[in-house]
């Protein structure tokens, strides 16, 4: 129908009973939707408007079952919306919640760091304790030890027990070294001052043993003298190297003395001829006088000091005697230049040194070319 009071034309569309079929649900939302082309297409003719009543019924039932379903998705909507805050704020009390935690345990973790800190302090302060305590009782051992040492050194050289007092003496040395920066403490200085006057008593009994007993007749005679003798030597290694050399000087010059006590009378007289006579006496002085060689250790090397320095005193001899006197025969000449080496290879057996020259004798050959 065109208007409300003409009657609707027919149209070749639809049959009559299509107006009972509702129209597509998206025909309103299209965009070429006509409500007049709607209408014909309902009622195309007059015989189909006998059935608006129940049309219009079931449009109503369907109205209505469209307002439930508005009305029920509006109350599921908002049962929805007041689940949805209530989530949202239980999630957000639930923030809050975690937020409290996190800044509980960084606060826990501060207090943590914070103890451990102090722990670590306070170990280490035991830990510097327990090396000064260390230290402390270390250095006490050390100096009760060498307070011992010291009275039984004193006690030691009194008696002239050599190899003990020598092995002690190397003893409180080495403990001394211990204390060498705290010599201005009064106990360490006395210590100290102690040791040196042992060192010094010591020197003195060792050098005067020597004097009175150090010969060829009590070197044999007596073993317990040599003995003593030979301890003594411990003694003077565990001295300084000083009085090592002063003692080996003062017995090399004391046979020295005797060489030149022998010959002195000869100096004047000296002739190529008898420079072996000299060379005789020092063979002879060196075996004859073993015993003595015997109480010094063999590393001091004395019987070879000896000869090389009866050799260098030879030697000045006969350097004195070529330029003072004459001319001198070729024969005696080579005669004392044959003694000269014959001696030399003789004290090299003697000393058991191989491929090598005594310095005395080296000297003497100087002497005697």
């Amino acid at each position: 129908m065109e208007d409300g009071s003409a009657t609707p034309a027919a149209s070749p569309g639809p049959a009559a009973g299509s107006a009972s079929t509702p129209p597509p649900r998206d025909a309103f939302s299209s965009p070429d939707f006509s409500a007049v082309d709607f209408i014909n297409r309902l009622f195309p003719d007059e015989a189909s408007l006998a059935q608006v009543d129940p049309l219009v019924e079931r449009l109503r039932l369907r109205v209505r079952r469209v307002d439930d379903e508005i009305l029920a998705a509006v109350r599921s909507q908002s049962t929805g919306g007041a689940r949805a805050k209530a989530d949202l704020d239980q999630a957000k009390q639930a923030i809050v919640e975690l937020s409290g935690r996190i800044q509980e345990i960084k606060s826990k973790a501060a207090q943590s760091e914070h103890m451990v800190e102090e722990i670590c302090r306070d170990i280490k302060k035991l830990d510097f304790a327990k090396k000064h305590l260390t230290s402390t009782i270390t250095a006490l051992r050390r100096l009760t030890m060498l307070i011992t040492a010291v009275e039984q050194l004193e006690t030691l050289s009194m008696r002239r027990q050599y190899r003990d007092s020598a092995n002690l003496l190397e003893a409180v040395d080495e403990l001394l070294t211990h204390f060498a920066s705290y010599g201005d403490i009064p106990k360490i200085a006395d210590l100290q001052k102690r040791n040196t006057t042992v060192k010094q008593t010591l020197r003195g009994m060792v050098f005067e043993d020597f004097h009175s007993t150090w010969m060829p007749t009590t070197m044999e005679q007596d073993p317990a003298a040599a003995a003593r003798l030979a301890d003594a030597c411990l003694v003077v290694d565990a001295l300084d190297a000083s009085v090592r050399e002063e003692l080996v000087g003062n017995l090399t010059n004391k046979e020295l003395m005797n060489y030149n006590s022998c010959f002195d009378e000869l100096v004047n007289k000296l002739t190529l001829e008898n420079v072996e006579r000299r060379y005789a006496w020092i063979k002879r002085n060196l075996k004859s006088k073993e015993a003595m060689w015997r109480v010094f250790p063999a590393r001091w090397r004395v019987p070879q000091l000896l000869c090389m320095s009866m050799g260098k005193l030879t030697r000045t001899h006969v350097l004195e005697m070529l330029d003072t006197s004459g001319p001198h025969e070729v024969q005696a000449t080579l005669q004392a230049l044959h003694r000269t080496i014959e001696f030399e290879r003789e004290m090299d057996e003697y000393f058991d040194i191989d491929d090598a020259v005594v310095g005395g004798a080296e000297g003497g050959a100087e002497g005697g070319a």
